[in-house]
């Protein structure tokens, strides 16, 4: 099957995948706007955060605090997601939190509308804090 951008779909669910001996630099310098620059936002945020560390699993980046993996960042078409592994545990109190997994839930940043800035930093900050207190 061919996309509305004429790339067959194989070729671009690899673009949403960092590849083999790709940094994450490269692949972000790759991903087409405007989720580029919401990756960019998102991974900002992560960076500010004091013992997270940066890595690729699952061929997208992930972010592990203590050796236990919280976040990692996806995009597609039309957004794109800070997946929050231990995010049933999270409170939503901006109703952005999202999703009906076993554990993991997630927050859209949707293309062409604000960003949910304080829902993001509250619940990384909250998914820390659980972490740092053994409650995920």
């Amino acid at each position: 099957m061919v996309h509305a951008d004429r790339r067959p779909r194989r070729v671009m669910a690899n673009l949403k995948k960092v590849q083999s001996g790709e940094s994450i630099d490269e692949w972000m310098d790759r991903i087409p706007q405007p989720q580029q620059a919401s990756l960019r936002w998102l991974r900002s945020l992560l960076h500010g955060v004091e013992g997270l560390h940066e890595t690729v699993k699952w061929a997208h980046p992930c972010y592990a605090y203590n050796g236990l993996d919280l976040f990692s960042l996806t995009w597609s078409k039309g957004h794109v997601n800070l997946q929050l592994w231990k995010g049933i545990h999270l409170e939503n109190p901006f109703g952005v939190v999202e999703g009906t997994g076993k554990e993991a839930r997630h927050i859209k940043v949707k293309n062409g509308q604000p960003r949910p800035d304080q829902a993001v930093i509250t619940a990384i900050d909250s998914t820390v804090a659980m972490a740092d207190l053994g409650e995920v």
